[in-house]
């Protein structure tokens, strides 16, 4: 199984050098952990090697998918999200690898 999934996503293992992006091309976005309860973000990118990126694809967050903070523990670690109808938990330190494009939702 690993070898048929490191085959279709062998894009995401090349080395980082690859990826190298200018600064202006990554305006905008914020790292996960810095919504707050009740915002809603676009993934646009998401960082990480190994087993940690391949959990994160399989949990959900993918590049364009729609992520609502849904809930945050009362010492601020982990925190609910909600991503293509389901509640999923990370930790601050896992959020900070994800980037996304914040929403700007109006209140009626």
């Amino acid at each position: 199984m690993w070898k048929q999934f490191r085959k279709r996503f062998r894009w995401r293992f090349r080395k980082k050098e690859h990826y190298k992006k200018s600064v202006t091309e990554y305006e905008g976005l914020i790292p996960l952990s810095e919504l707050r309860e009740g915002d809603i973000g676009v993934i646009e990118r998401v960082e990480g090697h190994g087993k940690f990126l391949i959990r994160l694809i399989e949990m959900g967050f993918v590049v364009g998918k729609i992520v609502k903070v849904q809930e945050t523990a009362p010492l601020g670690d982990p925190t609910n999200y909600g991503i293509r109808g389901s509640i999923l938990s990370l930790r601050k330190d896992e959020a900070k690898r994800i980037f996304v494009k914040p929403i700007k939702v109006q209140k009626i």
